[in-house]
């Protein structure tokens, strides 16, 4: 919920290092999460882009570079959301990816 919120209502002040999810607490009504189970499986990110299908989730994961776990089946939709899956099982979550092209950047010494 606060990744793809922090994708729809991104931080205006400090948007380098926003603020945790109280900042998102305002938005959490503005989308239909009714029935999503946390942390989200994958059968509720289909189940949340049929309650709000204007948005569109892709999922990816990182393992010695960017995979696609996830493929959303709305591309004709406003919204695309790209967002990262971190850690395993239980102890995963989700993050925004802000910018793919910078994500994949291989010219930098990042």
């Amino acid at each position: 919920m606060w990744a793809v919120l922090s994708a729809m209502y991104p931080a205006k002040k400090h948007a380098d290092r926003p603020s945790s999810y109280p900042s998102y607490l305002e938005y959490k009504d503005k989308l239909n999460f009714e029935g999503i189970n946390f942390p989200a499986s994958f059968k509720d990110i289909d189940k949340f882009e049929k309650l709000n299908p204007k948005i569109a989730i892709w999922v990816y994961g990182w393992d010695e570079g960017v995979f696609p776990c996830r493929e959303t089946k709305n591309n004709q939709c406003e919204n695309i959301i790209d967002l990262m899956l971190l850690g395993d099982g239980e102890d995963s979550h989700y993050v925004w990816i802000k910018s793919m092209s910078r994500l994949l950047n291989k010219h930098n010494k990042h």
